[in-house]
């Protein structure tokens, strides 16, 4: 089990289990100024077979340079089993997170970590600037 694909994006949803995003691959978000709201979703999709039963998602968003967590996304969750598949098969679980309420402290390079409880982990990164554009 592990995490295959985590957006920074205008808009994730999810129908019939598959993730659908708008303006995926954020890296740079303008804000007149800090704090500011993310204003963004984040798509997150996890691989995993059928056999598997639960999992624990967990997000972290952290400014670059700083141990400090600006912001935690927890999710227990339950593999939907199709019970037509036989054990073992491959299979993926989607979610559209809604961080636009996130706040973003101040401009800079931030980073969003997805880490599975016993898998592996992903992170990707942003950087929040000013509305001259200003990286500081």
């Amino acid at each position: 089990m592990h995490v295959s694909s985590l957006v920074l994006c205008d808009a994730a949803s999810v129908r019939e289990g598959l993730l659908s995003v708008l303006g995926a691959g954020i890296t740079v978000i303008r804000r007149p100024s800090y704090p500011a709201p993310l204003a963004s979703d984040i798509g997150v999709v996890v691989s995993h077979t059928t056999s598997d039963k639960a999992f624990n998602l967990s997000l972290a968003i952290r400014k670059q340079g700083d141990p400090a967590v600006v912001a935690e996304i927890v999710i227990d969750g339950q593999v939907e089993p199709d019970p037509k598949a036989p054990p073992g098969v491959p299979a993926s679980s989607s979610f559209p997170l809604d961080a636009r309420g996130i706040g973003v402290p101040s401009a800079g390079v931030y980073t969003i970590t997805a880490t599975l409880r016993g898998g592996k982990g992903l992170t990707i990164s942003f950087t929040a600037v000013d509305e001259n554009g200003v990286y500081s």
